[in-house]
């Protein structure tokens, strides 16, 4: 049986939800696609959900090549033009 939902946003955006059950575990219910391999996972507490939710969805919405790349900026060429 739910007995209370939580809204889980990061970064300005809704992802889903954190459904309680009377079990006491905490059931991700996925409603953006960036976040859809995790939904129905449980986790025990609040702030392992969030915790885990928001790793998964800047690690997809921002992958560390993506990242890298902007912080070093545009490759040069050999005259000095950009890649």
């Amino acid at each position: 049986m739910m007995l209370e939902s939580t809204i889980i946003e990061i970064d300005g955006v809704f992802l889903g939800t954190a459904v309680l059950f009377a079990s006491g575990l905490l059931r991700f219910h996925a409603v953006h696609d960036s976040v859809r391999a995790l939904h129905n996972q449980l986790l025990p507490d609040l702030d392992s959900l969030r915790h885990k939710v928001g790793l998964h969805f800047r690690k997809v919405r921002h992958p560390p090549v993506a990242r890298e790349l902007k912080r070093r900026g545009p490759r040069k060429g050999r005259a000095g033009q950009d890649c």
